[in-house]
């Protein structure tokens, strides 16, 4: 059980410390209660073993001896108030712990939403969702960064980038947001006269070409990290864009494909000549 609380990061000691925890306060309560009832047994003239169980004999018909309501009452006015202590004193790092949120991203239902400039053209802004399956359990100061990039098509390189925060689809946009249930992060946009669809990224470096061009294909690995929750494996995007551009909905989804593969299941690509 502890090599399994363990697994294979740091964080989880603190996991292994909250068991180890849990597991020393219902050995002392065990031993107090037992030492208690050696004590009473050992003024009532009996011998302090477990072989011997505190019961009267009561006049019943049958003349069976049955435990004693008063004993059971003493150990349950002790064992209760423990038990109730240390589940007050373990109540947040066990919710963290062990029911903690469980994130994962997921493409919405729609694909792509059209944007009037201010400059008067057009734009389509595509949008993941970061979904909570604990809603009792908020992910605090949740952040979806780029691990990796990896071009497909045309020159199969990649790229090596230094971790960069997507922004959140709030109003004031910003990298870190508390996700209860759903909530919806900017991924990239095209503008109609746009040579490259461009990631919704807080701040990039100048030599950044991690940008969908015209004919390419990206894969890009995100994670979630956040306070109370950390993803375990990365989530694979893949982008294209054929470089056109269309104000209706199912004719621009032909021009820009969004999707999520396995990580498992990705193949290298073997390029034409």
């Amino acid at each position: 059980m502890l090599i399994y609380c363990m697994g294979k990061k740091k964080k989880n000691w603190k996991r292994v410390v909250y068991v180890l925890g849990a597991i020393l306060l219902v050995y002392y309560a065990v031993l107090f209660i037992y030492l208690l009832s050696a004590r009473d047994r050992s003024l009532r003239g009996l011998k302090p073993d477990l072989e011997h169980e505190q019961t009267k004999d009561f006049s019943d018909p049958g003349g069976e001896k049955v435990p004693d309501p008063d004993y059971i009452l003493t150990r349950l006015a002790v064992f209760v108030p423990i038990l109730t202590f240390a589940g007050g004193l373990l109540q947040s790092p066990i919710r963290r712990t062990f029911l903690g949120p469980r994130l994962s991203i997921v493409l919405p239902e729609k694909s792509g939403t059209l944007v009037d400039r201010d400059n008067g053209t057009q734009a389509w802004y595509y949008h993941l969702i970061v979904k909570n399956r604990r809603r009792h359990s908020p992910a605090m100061n949740c952040r979806i960064t780029t691990k990796r990039i990896e071009r497909l098509w045309p020159d199969d390189d990649e790229i090596h980038i230094a971790k960069l925060r997507f922004t959140w689809g709030l109003k004031d946009s910003p990298t870190e947001a508390s996700v209860a249930d759903n909530e919806s992060i900017n991924l990239c946009h095209v503008n109609e006269d746009a040579s490259s669809l461009e990631l919704e990224l807080d701040g990039v470096p100048r030599n950044f070409g991690g940008n969908a061009r015209k004919g390419q294909r990206l894969l890009y690995w995100l994670d979630i990290e956040s306070d109370n929750f950390t993803s375990k494996k990365s989530t694979v995007i893949e982008i294209s864009w054929n470089g056109k551009f269309d104000m209706h909905r199912p004719e621009m989804a032909k021009y820009v494909k969004i999707k999520i593969i396995p990580e498992n299941e990705i193949e290298p690509v073997t390029l034409q000549s």
